[in-house]
């Protein structure tokens, strides 16, 4: 199962684990949670050259760290990222509720 946590009082994402959904590597639900994963960093790296925020990331092995942090005005704007990867989590997690689960929690 791939299980992810918001932490939005660190506003830091981890997901963890193979979503089981199929052969490793060839896992369609896997391809779905990193891809949005992805997209999140992708704009995290965008927004931290606006200098909206600063952000680090690490992904290894089935295991991803992603953190922000916003400039002064800019909160909401990261936020925002951060849902949206978050709403997309839990649409798969509905489609698939034995392969995924994502939790916030502040």
């Amino acid at each position: 199962m791939t299980k992810g946590i918001m932490y939005w009082s660190r506003m830091r994402m981890e997901v963890d684990g193979h979503a089981g959904g199929g052969e490793k590597g060839k896992d369609i639900i896997c391809a779905g949670v990193s891809a949005l994963v992805g997209a999140l960093v992708g704009a995290l790296q965008d927004a931290e050259k606006r200098g909206r925020c600063d952000m680090d990331y690490e992904s290894k092995d089935g295991h991803a760290v992603v953190w922000a942090d916003p400039s002064m005005g800019c909160s909401n704007e990261v936020r925002a990222y951060f849902r949206m990867c978050i709403k997309g989590m839990r649409m798969i997690a509905e489609e698939y509720p034995g392969n995924v689960k994502m939790e916030e929690v502040q």
